[in-house]
């Protein structure tokens, strides 16, 4: 890492981390994307290969580009355990935040310092607006609502095109693990992923846990990913 210039505030430390399971070339894609940012943090990747069992491990060690960590698991964790083994890095490593990505999910260039912009203490969670890959101008996530009696999510933007009323950084009351910044201090108080949930539902109990501690969940307009 560069030094901090003097009289210059530190930079943030990030470590990135992305699950693999069998797809080590989409995999690879997502690094790359990471890779491609521009930002003023410093960033750290670490990609943990899910216990695939099909030679992704091997593949990735060969063909991720230096300086990235792969830590290859004997079994697949499942989605909760598997981003749990990132964080506790990120948290022992003593990382500001954690940068949670899917590996089919590709981040714009200006992302990371998009949703750190929209830090605050007082937010666990942030996620970027997250549209289609194949169709960029349309919108896959913009944070959800829950209906109070069923939790169930809405108000997501799901098939809208993008536009002025989906413009504006938002405080939401769900936000899905596809990507998030995380605010490793407010994780550190109020813990991980329920490791009960092998895959779905991890997320959503944690935006509650998170919200019932607290903690603002938000919606970075500005912070593009395509999925």
């Amino acid at each position: 890492r560069v030094a901090e210039r003097a009289g210059q505030p530190p930079r943030a430390r990030v470590l990135a981390v992305t699950l693999n399971w069998r797809q080590a070339a989409m995999t690879l894609k997502c690094v790359r994307a990471l890779e491609a940012m521009t930002t003023a943090a410093a960033l750290d990747i670490l990609v943990i290969d899910n216990g695939s069992g099909d030679g992704s491990a091997e593949t990735l060690r060969r063909d991720l580009p230096s300086g990235v960590e792969l830590l290859a698991l004997p079994e697949n964790l499942g989605f909760g355990r598997g981003n749990n083994v990132g964080l506790r890095r990120a948290l022992d490593g003593g990382y500001d935040y954690a940068l949670l990505i899917n590996n089919d999910a590709f981040a714009a260039r200006d992302m990371l310092d998009r949703l750190l912009a929209a830090a605050d203490p007082t937010v666990a969670l942030i996620s970027p607006k997250i549209y289609y890959e194949a169709r960029p101008d349309t919108l896959w996530f913009a944070g959800g609502r829950r209906r109070r009696r069923t939790l169930d999510i809405a108000g997501t933007g799901r098939g809208e095109k993008d536009g002025p009323d989906w413009g504006a950084d938002r405080d939401v009351d769900y936000l899905l693990g596809t990507c998030l910044l995380v605010n490793l201090a407010a994780i550190a108080a109020v813990g991980l992923f329920d490791e009960r949930y092998f895959m779905y539902f991890e997320d959503l109990d944690w935006s509650l846990r998170l919200q019932q501690a607290g903690y603002q969940l938000r919606l970075a307009a500005d912070a593009h990913l395509y999925h």
